[in-house]
């Protein structure tokens, strides 16, 4: 997880910006300036903590987890406050808008390895308020059903990417028992040449001396 944060800061700032300038058209513009200053800041300060977390050894594995399903609240939190400018949007404005923040999501999966407790804290922070922008579909003068199947359609979007990263996650549990196994074998392994060697060179010591 620690190697997959170092890569993403940069391109979700990237995308944060493109809503920003969007944002800025329905606003003042030091209200998405000032929205993109602490995203920066946010993105900046997980970075760091995220970066540097594994290397604290005197923290528990569920501390370290702990730390990163904060960070992961903190960041989405502030992600989805650009749906406050929501009301404002046209329409392709607003589509716009989902699907960079269902990407973002998406992304999460591979960078919070599938862990659930993680994937949750970054994507239900999201979703959930843009599926109600959706359904409530404010600003809109007469919204039809479409608005609330897309809402629906986000729901259910959601709860296959949390079934998705259960499914990575069992996989690289999977594959790091796979490997603590081998290293056990591998360690089994060498003791036992040891010892067969350390058998063998008594035997021809005593063996010499007869």
């Amino acid at each position: 997880i620690a190697q997959q944060v170092r890569r993403v800061p940069l391109p979700i700032f990237v995308c944060m910006t493109a809503l920003g300038v969007i944002a800025s058209q329905h606003l003042p513009i030091w209200i998405p300036a000032t929205w993109l200053a602490v995203e920066a800041v946010v993105l900046w300060l997980r970075f760091r903590a995220l970066n540097n977390l594994h290397h604290r050894t005197g923290r528990s594995v569920s501390q370290k987890m702990a730390t990163l399903v904060r960070w992961n609240l903190l960041s989405a939190t502030v992600h989805a406050s650009a749906l406050l400018a929501y009301p404002l949007l046209a329409e392709a404005e607003r589509a716009f808008f989902t699907v960079l923040l269902l990407g973002l999501c998406s992304g999460a999966i591979a960078t919070m390895a599938g862990n659930t407790r993680a994937l949750l804290a970054f994507i239900a922070p999201i979703m959930l308020p843009l599926t109600v922008m959706w359904a409530w579909s404010p600003g809109v003068y007469d919204p039809s059903s479409v608005e609330r199947v897309i809402a629906l359609l986000i729901l259910g979007y959601g709860a296959v990417i949390f079934r998705i990263g259960q499914d990575v996650n069992r996989s690289v549990v999977q594959a790091w028992d796979a490997r603590l196994r081998e290293r056990d074998l591998n360690q089994q392994l060498t003791v036992a040449l040891r010892e067969a060697e350390e058998s063998g060179r008594i035997k021809t010591r005593v063996l010499t001396a007869a």
